[in-house]
């Protein structure tokens, strides 16, 4: 199993303009494929009840290896 690291973003509303937020959750998957699906039910279970949550990223060894936003898995 890999492990893989899941970056929820969300934004806030600051007097200096709109910034994100990292909500991050570490995960164990045998493959990136994988990886998504766990990260987009992760993402869409949390969103509903979330409205600041706009997008997630997927990443591997310290790289970006996955990238939605809300309006993707729309």
């Amino acid at each position: 199993m890999a492990e893989f690291r899941i970056e929820l973003l969300h934004r806030t509303a600051e007097h200096s303009g709109d910034h994100l937020l990292a909500e991050r959750h570490d995960i164990h998957a045998p493959d990136l494929g994988a990886a998504v699906v766990q990260a987009r039910a992760l993402f869409l279970s949390l969103s509903s009840g979330k409205p600041s949550l706009v997008s997630f990223r997927i990443m591997e060894n310290g790289l970006i290896a996955y990238e939605a936003t809300k309006a993707d898995l729309g």
